[in-house]
Parts: structure tokens; C-alpha cells; sequence
């Protein structure tokens, strides 16, 4: 009488096989996963360093007359750039600030008060738009006056910079979209913004 079946052995190959390949689909599964949780980090940082690009670049355009009567622009430096701009649609104008320190950039905003209107730095309310900047020198901000780009020689202008000279910025940005792989995932961003209300031709 022949005995049908598995052998001792052969069960343990069997199971060794099955758990081998087990772990195999494991680490497959894990390796896709994160590969689809970076990209999709990468998509969210993306996504929100364009939105706050493109943020920037609309209230620097159409920045206008404090509600003080002050001038549409405050101050201009290589990482910051202070200007009144009705930022929330509320036809009053907001004092606004954008500041990269470091590898953050920060969002400052006063509401004025009063009549006549004052902005007490006090009330300044502030907030982190990205950690993640990786400009290593670049300055986030460059100005030029109204002869740019035929007037290469006095362009972009020097800062702190004159107010009165200022009609198009420059905003450079570059974020590490993914903290883990900084030196594969560097997303730059530029875009040259004229200011609508200190246009010559209007």
C-alpha cells in the first residue's frame, strides 16, 4: 500500500516558499505605497507653492494708496517687500508684508484702524506660508524701473531699494517639494509682476 501525501520536508519547503514570497508581496506593497504617498506630497507641495506664487504676485499688482494716504509701496529688499493692497476685497487696504527668512516664508498682514487710519505694528498678524524654501542666495525679490529690459546697465535696481523707481518685481522662488530627497526635488518658480497702479502709461 502506497501512503499519499506530503513529506515533513516537503511541507517545510513549502511553507519556507510561501513565506518568502509573502514577505516579498509585503515589500512591494510598502515600496509602492511610499512611492505614491512622495508623489503625492510632492503634488500637495507643488500645488501650494504655485498658490502662494501666484497669491504674492496678485496683491503685489495691484497694491494702491494706504488708507493713510501713503505711498502704494512701503519698502523693498532682496527678502521682503511691504505694500498696501486690498487683499481680501473688502475695498480697504491692507497693510502686507512678505518676508523669506531663511527657508521660511512669512505672510504679515495689518487691518487699519482709526480715523485718520493708522497700522499699529502690534496688530500684525502673521503666518508661515512654506518651510521649505531652498533659494541658497537667490534673493526672492528683484525690482526694475520702467526702462527694463532695454536698460540692462541700471537693472535690476539696488536695495533697500527706491521706492519712487519700483514699476516691475521679480519673485523667484525655490521649494524642496520633498524634505527627504532635497537634492532631487528642488521646484523653481519666477514670475515678473507690474504694478498696475505705478504704470506710466495709464
Amino acid at each position: 500500500m502506497t501512503n499519499k501525501g506530503f513529506t515533513l520536508i516537503e511541507l517545510s519547503v513549502a511553507g519556507f516558499v510561501m513565506v518568502v514570497l509573502g514577505i516579498g508581496v509585503m515589500g512591494l506593497q510598502k515600496i509602492l505605497a511610499d512611492s505614491e504617498l512622495a508623489g503625492f506630497v510632492n503634488y500637495v507641495n507643488v500645488d501650494e507653492a504655485n498658490y502662494n506664487v501666484s497669491q504674492m504676485a496678485r496683491e503685489i499688482r495691484t497694491m494702491r494708496q494706504g488708507q493713510n494716504g501713503a505711498y502704494p509701496m512701503v519698502s523693498g529688499t532682496d527678502n521682503e517687500i511691504r505694500f498696501y493692497s486690498d487683499i481680501d476685497y473688502d475695498g480697504v487696504s491692507e497693510l502686507v508684508r512678505y518676508t523669506l527668512d531663511g527657508t521660511s516664508l512669512t505672510k504679515g498682514t495689518i487691518e487699519p484702524i482709526g480715523f485718520p487710519a493708522t497700522y499699529p505694528a502690534a496688530n500684525e498678524v502673521t503666518k508661515v506660508l512654506t518651510e521649505n524654501v531652498q533659494n541658497a542666495g537667490i534673493p526672492l525679490l528683484l525690482y526694475f524701473n520702467d526702462g527694463w529690459p532695454e536698460d540692462a546697465a541700471n537693472n535690476p535696481l539696488p536695495t533697500p531699494v527706491d521706492l519712487a523707481e519700483v514699476r516691475l518685481v521679480r519673485i523667484s522662488l525655490n521649494i524642496n517639494v520633498n524634505p527627504d530627497n532635497a537634492e532631487r526635488s528642488i521646484y523653481s518658480l519666477s514670475t515678473n509682476v507690474s504694478i498696475r497702479t505705478l504704470k506710466d502709461n495709464l
